[in-house]
């Protein structure tokens, strides 16, 4: 049985390798790496998105129950949406780096396919930079640089690494995002506020709220929307209000 899978395997492989037109162990270590990157993201996100999560708490001076002991499905979501920002950020970044280590490799990438990923990284170191000097708080805009360097770096001991160089960058991203989360709480915060913002549902978004004491509405800063509660924040002072009393939320423009 395991032999007749393992004869498959090749045979498939095989087939993927003529079809795209490189050796047939490029594919099957391409498919390792992405079998090795889908359960290493099934258990790194999660554990991440809850570290944040209680990070974040900790900064707004809030603990949501419910959230933390029943809700694994919507931190996992905020968490995914945090990272794609900052996937996309690598990507743009950082690629043409990964494209040139894999090429050393003999993954089968020259220079001819991938210099418009290298105008496209140039093009967006440019306006990383312009908008860095533009910006009054330099630490979480480079904070966010050196996470996207870790992640590009990773995926290239991913793609092209040994199985014990793996394990060993694998431990090492755990080791470095979970204590980091909780080391630079304003930075772990800061991103994921940007997976709550995206669902619009907290981050710090600027909104009126209208509740049963106020009903004419005050403006407050949104931290996290929850099934039960509403937590905000007006002149850096943390409130809530229970979504049975609230009216209604509008966000400012």
């Amino acid at each position: 049985m395991k032999l007749r899978i393992e004869a498959r395997y090749r045979l498939c492989t095989q087939k993927i390798a003529r079809a795209v037109g490189i050796s047939a162990s490029v594919v099957r270590q391409v498919l390792r790496s992405l079998f090795s990157s889908y359960i290493f993201s099934s258990l790194y996100f999660p554990t991440l998105g809850y570290v944040m999560l209680l990070v974040y708490m900790s900064e707004y001076d809030f603990f949501s129950y419910e959230l933390v002991s029943t809700s694994f499905f919507a931190v996992t979501i905020f968490m995914q949406a945090a990272i794609a920002g900052l996937m996309i950020t690598a990507f743009g970044l950082f690629s043409s780096f990964v494209c040139w280590a894999a090429s050393r490799r003999g993954i089968g990438i020259g220079v001819r396919e991938y210099w418009p990923i290298i105008v496209v990284n140039a093009f967006m170191f440019l306006l990383f930079v312009v908008g860095l000097l533009a910006a009054r708080d330099k630490v979480f805009p480079l904070s966010v640089l050196a996470i996207c360097a870790g992640i590009s770096a990773f995926y290239i001991v991913l793609l092209t690494g040994t199985l014990k160089a793996k394990v060993y960058s694998i431990v090492l991203l755990f080791v470095l995002s979970i204590g980091g989360a909780f080391f630079y709480p304003s930075v772990s915060s800061g991103i994921f506020s940007n997976g709550l913002r995206v669902f619009g549902i907290g981050g710090k978004t600027p909104v009126t709220i209208y509740d049963e004491a106020s009903p004419s509405g005050f403006m407050a800063s949104l931290v996290l929307v929850t099934p039960s509660t509403v937590y905000f924040l007006v002149d850096d002072k943390p409130g809530f209000v229970p979504v049975s009393k609230l009216l209604r939320v509008e966000r400012q423009k």
